[in-house]
C-alpha cells in the first residue's frame, strides 16, 4: 500500500472511531441495538477489538455483550486478538457465559 492510500485509510479510520465515540456519547436511548456500517474489508472488526470495546469498558459504565458468527478462521484470529488486549488492558473474557 502507498503512502497516500495509507493516510486516506488513516483518516477514514480516525472518522470511523470519532463516529463511534459521538454514538455513545450523544445517543442516550437505552435497550437499543446500535449497528455502525463501515465498507467491507475497512477494518470493523479490527477496530472494534482495538478501539470501540476498550473505548466502552474504559469511558463508559456500558455492559457488552460480543456475539460473534462469521467462519471459525476469522473468528479464532478475532478471539486471540481480543485476549490480547483485554489482557493489556487488564479486562477478562468469558467463553461461555451461564445466565
Amino acid at each position: 500500500m502507498n503512502r497516500r492510500n495509507r493516510k486516506a485509510l488513516d483518516r477514514y479510520a480516525k472518522r470511523y472511531c470519532n463516529a463511534f465515540e459521538k454514538l455513545v456519547e450523544n445517543d442516550k436511548s437505552l435497550n437499543m441495538f446500535k449497528c455502525l456500517v463501515a465498507l467491507m474489508r475497512s477494518g470493523k472488526t479490527f477496530w472494534a477489538i482495538h478501539h470501540h470495546i476498550p473505548y466502552l469498558l474504559n469511558d463508559t459504565d456500558c455492559k457488552i455483550a460480543i456475539l460473534t458468527a462469521p467462519l471459525s478462521g476469522i473468528v479464532l484470529q478475532n478471539v486471540k486478538q481480543l485476549r490480547a488486549v483485554c489482557a493489556k488492558m487488564d479486562f477478562f473474557i468469558v467463553k461461555n457465559h451461564l445466565m
